[in-house]
């Protein structure tokens, strides 16, 4: 059996302007692991779960989820994924 990468980030980037949260970040995820996700303050971990969860889109690079790509792929995705942040914004 082959395994394959649940979730696949291609050098992604995320900029708000000037700032830039993520810089060609990669990683892969495959089915069945468990993974943190750790860093410091404004280190873009919640840029990358909202990216993975489709409530924002990269500035550049690719993210596959279950074989979906997130730009093209949405519904799917979202049938799959859940994401409630730690403060609701209205």
């Amino acid at each position: 059996m082959v395994e394959v990468n649940q979730i696949e980030v291609r050098n992604v980037s995320k900029s708000y302007g000037k700032n830039k949260s993520l810089d060609r970040l990669s990683l892969s995820a495959k089915e069945g692991q468990i993974y943190g996700l750790l860093g410091a303050n404004r280190s873009g971990k919640s840029t990358l779960l909202k990216l993975l969860a489709t409530v924002m889109e990269p500035s550049g690079g690719e993210i596959t989820i279950a074989g979906f790509d997130i730009k093209k792929q949405i519904k799917p995705i979202r049938e799959l994924i859940g994401y409630v942040p730690q403060e609701l914004s209205i």
